[in-house]
């Protein structure tokens, strides 16, 4: 019952009473420089001296990092929660954007906390092979699943809001140490 926050996007629409309101900071935010609306990662036509492909790759990705990338020596938390908003708010094909933007930055990595098996009310951890789903509804909430390396798939699977990547795992996994 602890994880059902990460599921009140799904009840929300249809049973909106059930739930107190959202909070201003809870609500999704602009990407500075990108409030005018949404940009195609895949459009080479140049608008304003810049194409959008170089504006999502140059200025987009670096801003959404900063954001959402907390980086210390050991590891690194992401903010999935903000990150999907981030995309919805700024991106055409969000969740499919989204998706590549994840396997670049996480396959390979270690993942130590965020990862829950919501049925055995456990967390899961291990060197993230794949990205098996992400949705991005309507109000801009994600939910997004990974496909751990030597660990069945399974739908019981989910990523909490932050995840911790361990950095020192995450070279060891791919130097098979």
């Amino acid at each position: 019952m602890k994880h059902i926050q990460k599921f009140e996007n799904l009840f929300r629409s249809e049973y909106p009473d059930m739930f107190e309101p959202r909070k201003p900071e809870d609500e999704p935010q602009d990407v500075p420089g990108f409030e005018s609306g949404t940009i195609d990662p895949e459009d080479d036509d140049i608008y304003d001296n810049i194409s959008d492909k170089e504006r999502y790759e140059t200025i987009f990705l670096k801003l959404v990092k900063e954001r959402n990338f907390e980086e210390t020596t050991d590891e690194i938390k992401i903010n999935l929660h903000k990150l999907g908003q981030d995309y919805c708010m700024s991106i055409y094909q969000a969740t499919k954007n989204l998706r590549k933007f994840l396997k670049d930055e996480l396959i390979g990595k270690y993942i130590t906390d965020g990862f829950v098996d919501v049925m055995k009310d456990n967390d899961v951890r291990g060197i993230i092979e794949d990205i098996i789903f992400i949705n991005i509804d309507s109000d801009c909430d994600s939910l997004i699943n990974f496909k751990l390396k030597n660990i069945p798939r399974t739908e019981n699977t989910v990523c909490q809001n932050i995840i911790t990547i361990d950095k020192k795992k995450s070279i060891e996994g791919k130097y098979n140490l």
